[in-house]
């Protein structure tokens, strides 16, 4: 899955040029990842609105709701609705970053359980 990443020490302005005309699966959300895991998430709403000097680490909401890929599904979802998260991070057995799992994907994958 392709989502924007950028890490920790980047500059706002540059994270924003960066993502400019490229395409995403999903681009509600900026990981932010330290080497391969991540510590962070800021909105693509919020990344907008930030200065152009400030740091991503300065301006993302760290420690996001994570779970594994082998995470019940609907663990994951009452992680997400308790979390009140805009996403979910999917990590690897050593906390490496594997993708997201956004509000659509969830619902899609609940709704087709009940039918």
């Amino acid at each position: 899955m392709r989502v924007p990443t950028a890490t920790p020490d980047e500059l706002v302005r540059d994270v924003r040029s960066r993502l400019a005309g490229k395409r995403f699966d999903t681009a509600d959300h900026v990981i932010a990842l330290d080497g391969t895991n991540p510590v962070g998430t800021i909105s693509m709403e919020n990344l907008l609105a930030f200065k152009d000097g400030q740091r991503v680490d300065q301006v993302m909401i760290p420690n996001p709701p994570m779970v594994t890929e082998d995470t019940d599904q609907e663990v994951a979802a009452h992680l997400m609705v308790a979390a009140r998260a805009g996403l979910l991070i999917v990590v690897g057995s050593a906390g490496q970053f594997r993708g997201v799992i956004t509000p659509e994907s969830m619902l899609a994958v609940l709704l087709s359980r009940t039918s």
